[in-house]
């Protein structure tokens, strides 16, 4: 269902994508590093996401509309460990139940900080910060 993969192919294709390398792969440090070159985002608020599952966030915020193709790297609040930091490669036919059996993979609920999903093949970015900040980055 999904694989465990350094950082640095993620970086490789964000900075593919979004033409200049951003600090880190966090929401904020994306939309930093798309400034003047990619059409600003339309980014919305869902300000009391965190009384819903990660199904229903899911939902509310469109992610399984947003038309994603081929395989997806993932990063979410569970790809930072103490010993580590990886993203997940996951097909986007999967990214569904992927998203439902997060928190039982991981002890952790999906949409429990920043997430970042990056088509690795295509040009689609979409965010979801702490602070309920959503919306696809590039398309």
């Amino acid at each position: 269902m999904f694989q465990r993969l350094p950082f640095d192919p993620v970086f490789e294709v964000v900075t593919r994508i979004l033409g200049a390398a951003p600090v880190s792969l966090s929401p904020d440090a994306m939309i930093g590093a798309s400034i003047g070159r990619v059409e600003g985002a339309a980014y919305k608020v869902f300000a009391s996401f965190l009384k819903y599952d990660d199904a229903e966030i899911a939902e509310r915020t469109g992610l399984h509309h947003v038309g994603f193709s081929g395989e997806l790297f993932v990063v979410t609040e569970a790809s930072y460990t103490r010993d580590s930091k990886t993203a997940v490669a996951v097909d986007a036919g999967d990214l569904a139940s992927f998203v439902e059996g997060h928190r039982k993979i991981f002890n952790d609920p999906f949409f429990h900080g920043d997430v970042v999903i990056v088509e690795r093949d295509g040009r689609k970015i979409w965010t979801f910060d702490h602070e309920g900040g959503y919306g696809l980055l590039c398309d």
